[in-house]
């Protein structure tokens, strides 16, 4: 790699340190549409990641606008480590929006009730 390549993979791996699934997955999202990938796994190829993990973000935008607008506009510290990919995919299984908007209003309220436990100590 020469310096350019390496400053461009630095920047890119800062970023996606930062991020959070959903932008993760309007990033890859953005990547597709700009046409220079023909596939998923083209795009995981170019970025060094696995097809499987691009594959499970991209699915992220299959969740409700309702729930992608509240991510979105919710960027505290305890939403963002509480909002995993993991969980997040866990919604999409129960089909209609009115379901998985209900179960995210649950995970909201145990991410409100849990965010003491990322809180640093008050002095």
């Amino acid at each position: 790699m020469d310096s350019i390549d390496q400053a461009a993979w630095k920047q890119y791996e800062t970023y996606l340190n930062r991020t959070t699934p959903l932008e993760r997955a309007e990033f890859y999202a953005r990547k597709m549409e700009g046409g220079r990938f023909r596939s998923i796994r083209a795009l995981a190829r170019s970025l060094g990641e696995h097809v499987s993990g691009v594959a499970r973000h991209l699915k992220l935008l299959e969740l409700p606008e309702l729930i992608q607008d509240w991510l979105r506009e919710h960027r505290t510290p305890e939403f963002v480590r509480f909002f995993t990919e993991k969980r997040l995919l866990g919604l999409l299984p129960l089909g209609d929006s009115r379901a998985a908007w209900k179960q995210f209003q649950t995970m909201v309220e145990e991410a409100t009730r849990n965010s003491g436990i990322w809180s640093a100590p008050q002095q």
